[in-house]
């Protein structure tokens, strides 16, 4: 029927624990990597953006006038975010937390 949803797609019933577990395993592999990737863009951004942004102020001084600190505030505002929620390793740590994983331990021997 045209302009009615298919609830059947998602059907609870017909789900195994399993299939949840392992899509939460999944999820939480997925934010700890992002996690992991986070942590090294940052400091590249962190690294470029004082170059980024002489060469804008040189470039275009009205534009960088009117929108660098819009553009960079975005920046320090996701960095706040982040800070907040214990930086790129708290969502690294949220990330295992989700898959069921824990901290890597050391390997005995054998």
């Amino acid at each position: 029927m045209k302009g009615k949803a298919n609830l059947d797609l998602l059907n609870l019933e017909d789900m195994e624990l399993e299939d949840l577990a392992m899509d939460a395993e999944a999820v939480g592999e997925g934010i700890d990597y992002a996690g992991q990737k986070g942590a090294q863009i940052y400091k590249v951004i962190k690294q470029l953006r004082p170059i980024a942004d002489d060469m804008w102020r040189s470039y275009d001084p009205k534009s960088h006038g009117d929108y660098s600190e819009k553009a960079w505030g975005g920046f320090d505002t996701a960095k706040d975010i982040g800070k907040s929620l214990g930086g790129w390793k708290g969502v690294q740590k949220a990330g295992k937390a989700i898959s069921g994983k824990t901290e890597e331990q050391p390997q005995a021997e054998v």
